[in-house]
């Protein structure tokens, strides 16, 4: 059977002082907020180069949806035209 004194290692450490302890938990806590705002700012900079690839995306979209509505327009007049052209030279009037 083993005694108190084996089954703890307070023989061989000297308790902390408040102090000492305080140090340590401070020094920690700095630490933990430095890394944290590190990593808050690789995600802002993640966030940023999407939101910009996002914008990139749109205006492809944009540019072409505008390209579709101009082919229909000038595809539209053609065939108005193409209609008033067989009117004309066809002699419905």
């Amino acid at each position: 059977m083993k005694s108190i004194s084996q089954n703890c290692n307070f023989s061989r450490y000297p308790p902390s002082t408040h102090s000492e302890r305080g140090r340590r938990l401070r020094t920690a806590l700095s630490m933990a907020e430095s890394i944290d705002e590190a990593r808050k700012i690789e995600q802002r900079k993640r966030a940023k180069e999407r939101r910009k690839e996002q914008e990139k995306e749109r205006r492809k979209a944009i540019k072409a949806a505008k390209k579709r509505q101009k082919e229909a327009r000038m595809k539209k007049n053609v065939s108005f035209q193409v209609q008033i052209h067989k009117t004309v030279t066809h002699g419905s009037l």
